[in-house]
């Protein structure tokens, strides 16, 4: 064991595990996890015993990772280096091989920092998984657009629209992401058809009097440099 660092009730262990010869092996993890070198280093999830097998052409060896009773240098969640170090590590790994549990794992500890862009990789893998209920689906989705906004919008646009095709419009978090997206759509990606389409649906649902819908319109006004508009709008905002 290389360090831990303690976060939402769960322990991440970075572990340094090399053959016995020096020479480069495949390793293969209970979690899924595969890596290929003489020395890997990857990080558990929690500190349940995990089997492990290496093997060097047809040599393979077979053993567990048990965590000892005194744990390693703790590190901190807080320092950007010792986050970095660990984010890194988990960018490495080979998402699509990993268990849910360990890919919810990861999730949870990137999304220590606010629209971590690492985090849209593993939301896909996430995603992939047929074992993932509805709810967490959905947060997943927001997850991917929000981290995906700016470096890669067409992803971002179609997590959007996918988590509001399977959310009901009864649920409390239709209208703000409904607007959510539309601000995407305008102030992102400009793309005024599809913030026309989204505000459409706005005002049917909530009439042209509410005040998310006018602050949309005035928005898309701005976009669209229809000045005159867009003065009457604000002039409606602040009444």
């Amino acid at each position: 064991p290389i360090s831990y660092i303690g976060y939402n009730d769960t322990q991440y262990t970075l572990v340094e595990l090399g053959t016995h010869n020096g020479e480069s092996g495949e390793w293969t993890f209970s979690d899924g996890s595969r890596r290929t070198g003489a020395k890997i280093r990857h990080i558990f999830c929690g500190t349940s015993t995990a089997s492990v097998q290496v093997s060097q052409q047809k040599i393979v060896a077979r053993g567990v990772v048990a965590f000892p009773e005194a744990p390693p240098p703790r590190w901190h969640i807080g320092n950007s280096g010792h986050f970095q170090h660990y984010a890194t590590n988990i960018q490495n790994e080979k998402h699509e091989l990993l268990k849910l549990e360990t890919l919810l794992g990861y999730r949870e500890f990137l999304k220590y920092r606010e629209f971590n862009q690492d985090l849209a990789p593993l939301c896909k893998a996430i995603l992939a998984n047929r074992e993932l209920n509805p709810q967490l689906r959905r947060e997943v989705l927001l997850d991917l657009a929000r981290t995906s906004a700016g470096p890669d919008n067409a992803t971002a646009a179609r997590a959007y629209s996918l988590l509001l095709k399977d959310l009901p419009i009864t649920s409390p978090l239709w209208t703000p992401l409904m607007c959510e997206f539309s601000e995407f759509a305008m102030l992102q990606q400009q793309d005024i058809p599809l913030a026309e389409a989204i505000l459409q649906q706005l005002l049917t649902e909530l009439g042209p009097e509410h005040w998310r819908v006018i602050s949309l319109r005035l928005d898309l006004a701005l976009l669209k440099n229809e000045l005159n508009k867009a003065s009457q709008l604000t002039a409606k905002l602040n009444q």
